[in-house]
Order: structure tokens, then sequence, then C-alpha cells
């Protein structure tokens, strides 16, 4: 079972206009929990949701060399010959 409040309701949501940011707008909602709708916790939450991971990945970090260079003709040219090396060039 599976439940998409986008494809069942044709709504588009909105934006919130400036001159009404501070609105309290809470009585025009109201919140539905499971405790109302009464679904099998296999039906819904982590363990009800159509999402099979297979995998977690970590990405590995690459140590990277750190240099300082002044500002002169000398460190102009290191960070120029540095560009060229990576092929940004």
């Amino acid at each position: 079972m599976s439940l998409s409040l986008t494809s069942q309701m044709n709504l588009r949501l909105g934006f919130v206009r400036y001159e009404n940011i501070d609105r309290n707008v809470d009585t025009q909602f109201s919140l539905v929990t499971n405790e109302t709708l009464n679904l099998s916790k296999e039906d819904v939450g982590r363990k009800g949701s159509p999402t099979k991971v297979r995998k977690n990945v970590v990405a590995k970090r690459k140590k990277v060399m750190h240099k300082t260079v002044k500002v002169d003709d000398e460190g102009i040219d290191e960070v120029v010959q540095f560009l060229e090396e990576k092929g940004y060039l």
C-alpha cells in the first residue's frame, strides 16, 4: 500500500506573500498522525518504505597537500604552473 498526496490531490502549493509571513494559519491545517490513520507499522515509516537500500558507501577523503604562496611574481608563477598541470589553463 502506498499513499501519495500529490497524485491524489490536484492542489498546487503556493508561496507565502510577505505581508502574510507572520499570519497564524494553524486553524487552516490539521495534523494527521498514524494514531488517526491506524495503519500497520509495516506499511508506514522505515519498514514500510518502498525504497530499498542495497549498500551504504562512505566516501574516502583524500589527503590534500596545502601550500601557501606569497603574492609576488614567484608565487603567481607557481599558481599558474599548478593550474597548467591540472589542465585549467
